[in-house]
């Protein structure tokens, strides 16, 4: 019989679900928790949904015994009552009321915007009709605005309530959010959300993340705790005794904390936290932040062997910071920050999502379309002491103004900086200024940079800008972008400009300084000298500048093809002879001897007189330059330079191809002084070209007119120009025609050397089809008596078949050698050959050279070469054919990307060589060898070996046979002996990696050493590591380094 509801008294006893073990970092996610007396504790007793729901779950998981107690402390008649009827009995009596039809009208007639998916029981508070009870394998979909769904819940029972905007779940909840990347998934015993302000709280919760790490693989982290809390806007979560893990049960490994809080973009602070392996707490940590670069001054905290302690800031005051990147392996931060690929902007004291355009700041537009930013930069370790400085990059004037500042200063730490070769001070200092202009008429670079001592970039400009948990444990890699003492630095300024001349063109057509430098050199002091640097050498100015114009252009007056009349004074118009001839000659094989000499005609088909003109032109050039050598030194010495070159150009031409002619005066004054003496000199030569190209005809003249040489403390040397050989530079005059025999030409020359020069003429005749050119020239030179005698006679063929060979040769007969030993007619004799064939595609290249002299049968070089893509060999020799000498082998090897695998590929072997061997066979001082070597050998899942060495070996003299190399070579990997220091290979670095892969965690032993520049010597520096590494988050690691 039913019995009148009435409201629920809050002192009316109510079975409380039982207790339960609490969560504990081996096991986070913990499957029920009936009976927890901390459940209504930790709950509002005034909240209705809440009590109402705990009253259907306690009487729906009752035995039917204690249903019956209940009923009789209610003072119910329930003896006749089957167990269903007891609970509708007692359902009634508080006054839950299945009703279907008025909970759906209770729905439809509410603001609420949500769905029921699925629920098998649906009842309503007959009291307060704004309880809406749902049990029975429940999903309710929430949305927002234009039905955008929200969040999607789903449990065993469920309540919502109308007015609060509330709802809560109990047993198997779980809790979804699609538009919330941070916390994808929610499993828990009992949940209360408010979907109004957003504010969740979750008792005994698992969140699930699913995320990609750095090398690829999917990773799936779970976050537990006895209570979870949401802020309104779920930007903060927080876990009360929560833990981390990649396992939802028995995780190989987990983080435990009492306080653990996930900030929105992947920030994480842990309280009173332990990383543990398995069962047993490894590492505690009294106090984390883990960043995930959403705070500005983008921290890095941790552990370094050579630091101690430290804790750096890269603060972005405004614009994006180029030098902040985050680890290269995965770390909380990265696996769980949302948006990873959007590019994010400063608000405040934190990062978010780039905003429109009209949201952001005058100042942060200008930053991001400049490219320009600054940054605080704050370092402090315990060992090494504290640095900061300012990091900034400024572009102006769309980017053609750019003005960078790089500098700070650092306090000593708790161990002072020791070296035995310079003066460290207390307080150092580092400071990098530049300033570039980039314009149409100026360039400028300007760098200034200034260092309290060799060592202090060494110190504190390798610094991390990123978070890694490795470096609380001391295993993040700081770069290594400055390894060596800086023992000199340069202030350096290199400028140009082009000063505009179109007001005052064509009498100033070009004036440009091409070079105005200063350069001042500084070298650091030694502990005699006291700290710092001293200045060595200075250069100022360094000056290059020049001008050039057109003083007079005449062109005559005629009719343009148009019909129109030209003007008397026009614009340069003409061009150099040079293109004339290049195209009047294009494609013959001419030897440079025979190519007739530059001259400035007209270029165009007519050959009318109208076309005749007349340009003068002139140019001029300045070089200076100051310089002074060691200063601090009492032999100091200062040098001047200067020279001033120039010309004036005289050339026309009557019609294109009639006559043209260029005559040009160059006068050059040179000179230099410095603290012993001064010297210089004046010359004034002249050039005259002619010629007539209608015929091919040209001459030439160069001509030294005037020369004057002093040397202090020696007389001046002053001449005039004569009319002999030593004056007279060159004077040639050639004929050169070309024929054309079908579909190929065929060029016949003559060129001879005028007096007072030794007087020669050389015909030529040059042929050219297609790939194939040959020519034959002989040469004739005047003897003592005044007669032309034949001289060397020149041959050469070249052919070229494209993908397939490749020939060039060239044979020389000396006449004179002839007449000089008649009777021996070959000895004269010299052939040059060289030919290569191209084999399997171009796969295989077979190469062979050789310079031979018929007499004495003698090669005076022979090379046979022989070449794949990933291998070169060269053999060298020469001397007479019948006892050719070796003289060297060359064997270049370059074998990249080489990899293999055997039984089902999970074996494999990879090779990456580069090496280039010299064998002298007549010294072996010549022999050398210098290698870098990169191999690794894999099984999989079980086993990873890599071994990179760079080495160089000069000394092969030392060795007497092969087994003395191999001996040595093993003594350079005598890491842990003195066979590296009696060795002959100079190895510059060696990394060796061995890795053991188990199921969670990779086993890593390392060694690392190099070479670097310490207090003026080349040391070898170590570094050995065993270490364990997460492979969920590889950042995780147990090390010990030393």
């Amino acid at each position: 019989m039913p019995v009148n509801s009435r409201e629920i008294e809050h002192s009316e006893p109510a079975r409380l679900p039982l207790p339960v073990t609490p969560i504990t970092p081996t096991n986070p996610k913990v499957e029920s928790m009936v009976g927890s007396s901390d459940v209504v504790m930790q709950l509002q007793p005034e909240d209705k949904s809440i009590r109402l729901l705990l009253l259907y779950d306690d009487i729906m998981n009752s035995t039917d015994e204690e249903n019956r107690r209940r009923a009789a402390s209610l003072r119910l008649d329930t003896s006749e009552t089957s167990s269903e009827e007891l609970r509708s009995v007692l359902f009634a009596q508080y006054g839950i009321d299945f009703d279907t039809g008025a909970v759906e009208d209770r729905i439809e007639t509410s603001q609420a915007r949500f769905e029921i998916v699925e629920a098998h029981r649906m009842a309503i508070d007959s009291k307060d009709n704004n309880l809406v009870l749902l049990s029975g394998d429940v999903t309710v979909r929430l949305f927002g605005s234009e039905k955008e769904q929200v969040i999607e819940v789903s449990a065993s029972s469920l309540v919502v309530d109308m007015d609060a905007k509330l709802v809560a779940a109990l047993g198997s909840v779980r809790f979804s959010d699609v538009q919330d990347e941070t916390i994808e998934q929610i499993d828990a015993r009992i949940i209360s959300y408010r979907w109004e302000s957003g504010h969740l709280i979750v008792r005994d919760g698992t969140t699930s993340i699913e995320r990609t790490n750095s090398e690829g693989d999917t990773v799936e982290l779970f976050t537990s705790g006895q209570q979870i809390s949401y802020s309104g806007d779920r930007s903060v979560i927080t876990f009360d005794k929560g833990v981390v893990a990649t396992a939802s049960k028995d995780p190989y490994a987990s983080i435990s904390a009492d306080k653990l809080m996930i900030i929105e973009g992947g920030d994480m602070f842990v309280q009173n936290a332990w990383i543990s392996i398995g069962r047993v707490p490894l590492v505690w940590l009294p106090f984390v932040f883990y960043p995930g670069q959403t705070f500005i001054f983008n921290p890095a905290i941790g552990f370094d062997t050579d630091r101690g302690l430290f804790f750096s800031t890269t603060t972005e005051l405004y614009g994006t910071y180029p030098g902040i990147e985050k680890s290269d392996t995965s770390s909380f931060s990265t696996l769980l920050e949302t948006d990873q690929n959007e590019e994010k902007i400063q608000d405040g004291w934190v990062y978010r999502s780039r905003p429109d355009e009209d949201q952001m700041s005058s100042a942060q537009r200008w930053a991001r379309s400049s490219k320009s930013y600054m940054v605080l930069l704050f370092d402090t370790y315990s060992d090494r002491g504290t640095f900061v400085g300012l990091d900034s990059v400024n572009n102006f004037l769309s980017n053609t103004h750019k003005l960078g500042l790089y500098g700070g200063i650092a306090l000593p730490g708790r161990i002072p900086v020791i070296s035995s070769v310079y003066d460290i001070p207390d307080v150092r200092y580092a400071i990098e200024a530049s300033y570039k202009i980039d314009t149409k008429f100026l360039d400028l670079d300007m760098q200034l940079p200034v260092y309290s001592d060799p060592r202090v970039k060494k110190d504190f400009g390798n610094r991390l800008t990123s978070f890694s948990i490795g470096a609380l444990r001391g295993t993040q890699a700081f770069p290594t972008s400055f390894n060596n003492d800086i023992t000199s630095y340069s202030w350096t300024m290199k400028a140009s400009a082009t000063i505009p001349t179109e007001a005052i063109n064509p009498y100033i057509s070009r004036f440009s300084i091409n070079q105005l430098g200063a350069k001042a050199v500084w070298k650091s002091n030694t502990k005699t000298d006291g700290p710092g640097y001293s200045l060595s050498s200075l250069v100022i100015p360094e000056l290059n500048f020049g001008l050039s114009g057109t003083l007079l252009t005449l062109q005559k007056k005629g009719r343009a093809s148009d019909g129109k009349e030209t003007d008397d004074l026009q614009d340069d118009k003409s061009v150099e002879s040079s293109e004339m001839t290049e195209e009047l000659f294009e494609g013959l094989p001419i030897a440079s001897l025979y190519e007739i000499p530059s001259s400035d005609v007209a270029k165009t088909a007519s050959g009318s007189l109208d076309q005749s003109s007349l340009k003068v032109s002139y140019r001029l050039n300045n070089v200076l330059s100051y310089s002074m050598h060691e200063i601090a030194s009492a032999s100091a010495d200062q040098q001047l330079y200067g020279k001033v070159s120039g010309a004036v150009t005289v050339e026309g031409y009557v019609a294109p191809s009639w006559f043209s002619f260029n005559t040009e005066m160059t006068p050059t004054i040179t000179f230099s002084a410095d603290d012993e003496d001064n010297k210089g000199r004046i010359i004034l030569d002249t050039v005259a070209k002619s010629s007539i190209p209608l015929i091919g005809l040209s001459h030439q003249l160069s001509f030294r007119l005037y020369s004057l040489d002093w040397e202090s403390p020696n007389p001046s040397n002053e001449t005039w120009g004569t009319w002999t050989s030593t004056d007279v530079l060159r004077h040639t005059i050639s004929l050169s025609r070309p024929l054309v025999l079908g579909e190929g030409t065929m060029t016949m020359s003559l060129s001879a050397d005028l007096p007072p020069k030794n007087v020669s003429l050389t015909p030529k005749i040059a042929y050219v089809y297609q790939s194939l050119s040959t020519s034959i020239s002989q040469r004739f030179n005047e003897n003592e008596s005044g007669y032309l005698v034949p001289g060397t006679m020149q041959w050469t063929f070249n052919y070229k078949e494209k993908d397939m060979f490749v020939v060039d040769a060239t044979m020389l007969y000396s006449f004179k050698d002839l007449l000089d030993t008649p009777n021996a007619f070959f000895d004269p004799l010299t052939i040059k050959l060289s030919s290569s064939q191209f084999l399997f595609k171009s796969y295989l290249t077979l190469s062979q050279s050789f310079d031979f002299a018929a007499k004495d049968l003698l090669f005076n070089s022979m090379v046979a070469k022989i070449s794949i893509p990933w291998l070169n060999i060269a053999f060298y020799s020469k001397g007479a054919a019948t006892s050719l000498t070796p003289i060297a082998l060359d064997v270049e090897t370059r074998l990249e990307g080489f990899e293999t695998y055997w039984w089902k590929k999970r074996i494999g072997l990879r090779l990456d060589l580069i090496s280039s061997f010299r064998y002298g066979f007549s010294d072996m001082r010549e022999t050398s060898w210098r290698f870098t070597l990169i191999t690794g050998f894999s099984i999989a899942e079980f086993l990873e070996l890599q071994l990179e060495v760079k080495s160089a070996n000069r000394g092969f003299s030392r060795y007497g046979s092969i087994l003395e190399l191999g001996k040595d070579l093993l003594r350079s990997f005598d890491f842990f002996g003195d066979g590296r220091l009696s060795t002959q290979f100079n190895m510059e670095s060696i990394s060796f990696h061995l890795v053991h892969k188990m199921k969670d965690w990779d086993l890593h032993c390392k060694y690392e050493g190099s070479v670097v520049l310490s207090d003026l010597e080349w040391r070898w520096k170590p570094v050995f590591s065993i270490f364990l590494q997460w492979k969920a988050i590889p950042e995780i690691k147990v090390d010990r380094s030393f």
